[in-house]
């Protein structure tokens, strides 16, 4: 879980791997007018495979985790919005939170 809105600039992702495999987050911006909901309703409540659509723009992430192992990703993001999606080792990817980030 995270805020689902914060100010323009540094921007800290960590997680915290709870699942029995490997995990990592990816962080993707949203083109103008799409929403971290219309991602989740592309992909779904549970499991999904494949890229994320052409309106989501791969902005990184940090590298896969251990079961039970915590890693940070940071990025300094402009104004838009954003979403954070995980892949799991088994190839599920799970869509994350939406994020809006604010100038001011």
């Amino acid at each position: 879980d995270g805020p689902s809105e914060v100010g323009v600039g540094e921007v800290a992702v960590e997680l915290t791997n709870t699942s029995d495999g490997y995990a990592n987050v990816i962080v993707v911006r949203l083109d103008e007018g799409k929403t971290g909901q219309d991602l989740s309703d592309l992909i779904g409540p549970g499991e999904a495979a494949g890229s994320p659509p052409s309106w989501a723009h791969d902005m990184g992430g940090q590298p896969p985790a251990a079961s039970g192992e915590t890693m940070r990703w940071e990025a300094n993001l402009a104004a838009g919005e954003y979403a954070a999606l995980c892949n799991q080792s088994r190839g599920a990817t799970y869509f994350g939170v939406g994020l809006t980030v604010v100038d001011g």
